[in-house]
């Protein structure tokens, strides 16, 4: 799967493709992912990439040609691609979202800066306006990598326990996790539960189950 990010901090993406399963991943090729830098996109001399709103407001607003131009330049041709505006004003980023979206081959974030992006831009060059949480942040894009990850880790391999995969929080069956405890059983006084530790697998998963029914 690749992931294209479009954005005017490129540094920001570069960044956390070095760490972790992310990078490993790159690696073993499982994912790409590719930080394009908008103000490539934008016209010379200046290369801006925003401009006042009409009509009056406060700030800024990224202009339509460079985020339109790095859109065609990115797609990758007759792959199955989903165009996505990174935007507080979106649909909310859920794990079933998550699972849809990782059924395509490439995913295009589109993130903004200052105060949004030229109207246009969402009612017609990309499929999908999404946000994360209900806070509003400077930017797009660490909305966008947070829904990368959280993709990626549905690509086959990327994460090395599949069953992790099937015991999650959110997910159909588990609305929410389990507790789960590791060694020391005992710290401080504080214990981890004696079912746990007695190797009787289905008193364990009843024990699980009773635990998230509770929440």
């Amino acid at each position: 799967m690749k992931f294209s990010i479009l954005t005017v901090h490129p540094e920001l993406i570069e960044s956390f493709a070095k760490i972790g399963i992310v990078e490993k991943s790159i690696q073993r090729s499982q994912i790409q992912i590719e930080a394009i830098d908008l103000r490539k996109f934008a016209d010379a001399p200046h290369f801006r990439v925003d401009e006042k709103p009409f009509g009056g407001g406060a700030g800024m607003l990224l202009k339509i040609e460079p985020i339109v131009r790095a859109l065609r330049a990115c797609e990758v041709p007759k792959a199955k691609s989903l165009r996505i505006l990174v935007s507080a004003k979106g649909e909310p980023f859920t794990q079933k979202l998550a699972e849809e979206f990782s059924a395509y081959e490439q995913i295009i974030f589109v993130c903004g800066r200052y105060e949004g992006v030229d109207q246009r831009v969402s009612d017609f060059y990309v499929d999908r306006e999404i946000r994360v949480g209900e806070a509003v942040c400077m930017g797009g894009e660490i909305p966008s990598l947070i829904m990368l990850e959280s993709i990626a880790r549905l690509v086959p391999g990327v994460i090395g326990n599949e069953e992790s995969l099937e015991v999650e929080s959110f997910s159909e069956e588990w609305r929410a996790e389990y507790p789960q405890y590791t060694r020391p059983s005992e710290y401080e006084g504080h214990e981890v539960p004696e079912i746990l530790l007695s190797g009787d697998h289905r008193k364990i998963y009843e024990w699980r189950r009773s635990k998230i029914e509770s929440k």
